[in-house]
């Protein structure tokens, strides 16, 4: 009886690793419905109601040299968003009600890749690096969170529109420029800022209330990292009336 139980038991969970197995799915963007809907599944190249990136096992990918605005109407946890080279892609909110998009995986393009946020909240539960001339755009409160951003490549990071950036440990250098246009870049461990070569990047402030926000000591280069010394370049670009508060500030993280 045991042995039967035993049997039924390895029978049920291979047949519910199976299930979970042909559930996953690849969906890539093709753009051949509406062109903009993210739940609409012409768009994935299907035809099956629902069949389109919604779940935590599946991934959402776009392909090389894409181009596309997509709107999500919906909260959404996915395995991963796969961007390929050369890719323009702008994530956005259908509503006046800002969308959550989770990852829980990422994998990048080799080459320039530009990723908009607009009015979208995307968390990815890991590190992602910036690789050559790639650039991000949040724009409309839009909010990225990531543990380490890496951007040492000559990239663009764009804050605009009360948007909001927060990582961990934040690594800018190599003609890397980030804009704060009346939003917030937070770091909540390490900002490791600038190169012992010229050009090494910068930080631009813009309008009434922009701010770079460092916790505790941690906002300050790593005299031990040899690779983000000075220089580092701060642009203020101050209006009339000046800033609402310092655009620079140290939190105590206690």
């Amino acid at each position: 009886m045991s042995k039967l139980i035993k049997q039924l038991g390895m029978s049920l969970a291979g047949i519910f690793l199976a299930t979970l197995t042909a559930l996953a799915a690849d969906y890539t963007w093709t753009g051949g419905g509406d062109g903009v809907t993210w739940e609409s599944p012409a768009n994935w190249g299907k035809s099956a109601e629902g069949a389109y990136p919604k779940s935590s096992s599946d991934k959402a990918i776009f392909a090389a040299n894409t181009t596309a605005t997509v709107v999500l109407a919906n909260d959404l946890t996915l395995s991963a968003l796969n961007l390929k080279d050369s890719t323009t892609v702008t994530l956005k909110s259908a509503g006046d009600e800002r969308v959550s998009l989770m990852l829980n995986g990422a994998e990048f393009a080799n080459k320039a890749l530009n990723l908009t946020l607009d009015h979208i909240a995307v968390t990815r539960l890991g590190d992602y690096a910036l690789t050559a001339s790639s650039a991000i755009t949040l724009k409309n409160g839009a909010e990225l969170l990531i543990k380490t951003l890496t951007a040492v490549n000559n990239n663009t990071l764009l804050l605009s529109g009360q948007s909001s950036l927060r990582v961990q440990d934040l690594k800018m250098k190599d003609g890397t420029t980030v804009t704060i246009d009346n939003s917030t870049l937070t770091t909540t461990a390490n900002a490791y800022l600038g190169s012992a070569a010229p050009g090494g990047g910068r930080m631009v402030f813009k309008g009434s209330n922009p701010m770079f926000q460092c916790y505790g000591s941690n906002c300050r280069a790593d005299s031990a990292t040899t690779a983000y010394a000075t220089p580092f370049d701060f642009d203020f670009e101050i209006p009339l009336g000046g800033y609402k508060a310092p655009p620079i500030q140290t939190v105590d993280a206690t």
